[in-house]
């Protein structure tokens, strides 16, 4: 197994430790680490600005959704038009990442039918096409 490497607390600590800090530069050390667990509970409660992009991306993808209908990831890449963040189009790929989040979440349901997967709404039939559609 490979060594963890240390965080920045536990190498003040270890330093705190191995050499006997003590007084003024003590008090210096431990207030580093509690400077460092402010900022760690800031990040962890704030969305970073991808996050919040993606929830607004999330959202669009929901609207496209009609009851009943089934959709490939492309369909609703091509279907979300232009990605202000980039003018360009959303990718497959991003929008195939985001419908797996919404999945997750118990937002929408897929199914593969014929190496494809399929998008829909809770309550969707995901049935194969019969040879007549095909």
């Amino acid at each position: 197994m490979a060594n963890k490497k240390a965080t920045k607390i536990e190498t003040i600590n270890a330093i705190i430790e191995k050499y006997g800090v003590s007084g003024d530069d003590k008090a210096f050390l431990e207030h580093e680490i509690e400077l460092i667990q402010k900022r760690n509970e800031y990040k962890s409660d704030k969305p970073s600005k991808r996050q919040k992009e993606n929830e607004s991306v999330k959202d669009a993808l929901l609207a496209l959704f009609v009851a009943g209908e089934k959709y490939t990831a492309t369909d609703l890449a091509n279907a979300l038009g232009i990605d202000p963040n980039t003018n360009t189009t959303y990718s497959p790929q991003k929008v195939s990442a985001l419908l797996r989040q919404l999945k997750e979440a118990g937002a929408v349901v897929s199914d593969s039918i014929k190496r494809r997967t399929y998008f829909g709404l809770p309550g969707t039939e995901f049935n194969p096409p019969t040879a007549d559609a095909e």
